[in-house]
């Protein structure tokens, strides 16, 4: 990581890992949750609250430049993360990524002000993770603010199989963010800044 001011360097990520994913969106919450139990699946990780910050320098550079640095808070763990440019041209969301684990959410945020970032922006969402045996990729299942929807992370040819096998075809592929989906939502509702369930505490994302 660098600090705000320091000139990137091209190859920066470079040696980062990838992650392949996309999102599906939910109509019936209930029904898609017997739909993945019916194919095998088994809850990995029970419905838990996320609280999400993302940062960015004062002249938004991150953000200018395709790339996202976020804390999460996940229960009672906090994780640090930073993700790469998404590949263009591609039915997915290709993108570098690592994720660290830290001692909590505020030293965290602390430590990222003092290398220049601020809060930028908040969301909240309920996830549950499925897994499977002899299954490479997982299924997330997410309740937020704006609608629920799946998030499929594996290989390009896994989130295809898995897909169609729930249900889905490839026009059904979202590879916007969840900023990107808010940012269209609000088009349309009037709501705060943040993507919060609470929307009256979305007007000021430093707030946490």
């Amino acid at each position: 990581m660098y600090h705000c001011g320091l000139q990137k360097k091209d190859n920066e990520l470079s040696s980062m890992p990838t992650e392949i994913e996309v999102k599906l969106p939910i109509d019936n919450l209930k029904s898609m949750r017997a739909k993945i139990r019916r194919r095998g699946w088994r809850v990995s990780s029970r419905r838990q609250f996320e609280a999400n910050w993302l940062f960015d320098c004062t002249d938004d550079s991150l953000r200018n430049s395709g790339r996202v640095l976020r804390v999460r808070q996940s229960g009672v763990a906090t994780w640090l993360t930073v993700k790469g440019p998404v590949q263009q041209d591609t039915p997915h969301k290709i993108r570098e990524e690592i994720e660290i684990k830290t001692p909590g959410t505020k030293p965290t945020i602390a430590l990222l002000g003092t290398l220049g970032y601020n809060v930028t922006w908040r969301y909240e969402k309920y996830r549950r993770c499925f897994t499977k045996a002899g299954e490479s990729g997982k299924i997330l299942l997410d309740e937020t603010p704006i609608g629920n929807y799946l998030e499929l992370e594996g290989s390009d040819a896994w989130i295809d199989n898995t897909s169609m096998a729930l249900g889905f075809k490839y026009n059904d592929y979202i590879t916007a963010s969840y900023r990107g989906l808010f940012e269209q939502y609000t088009h349309i509702h009037p709501v705060g800044s943040n993507m919060l369930f609470d929307y009256r505490a979305g007007k000021n994302a430093s707030n946490y």
